[in-house]
């Protein structure tokens, strides 16, 4: 029986200032996970289209939404 694992949703608030360090932690989550996840980053009102774009093209269009 071929079982398809559903998506954890996991929600972060994210930062401008830290960028690099949350997209270091969030590959991490991602390559260790073992279950497939799916990030719902909450940003304090710092991040830009910029930082968001970078964290898609670093995380993978399918792991990443933004509230």
């Amino acid at each position: 029986m071929n079982k398809v694992k559903k998506r954890i949703l996991v929600q972060t608030l994210v930062g401008g200032k830290e960028i690099n360090f949350y997209i270091e932690c969030l590959k991490s989550l991602i390559s260790f996970c073992k279950d497939p996840i799916k990030l719902l980053v909450h940003s304090d009102g710092t991040l830009t289209s910029t930082d968001k774009d970078r964290l898609v093209s670093m995380l993978g269009t399918h792991t990443v939404a933004f509230s």
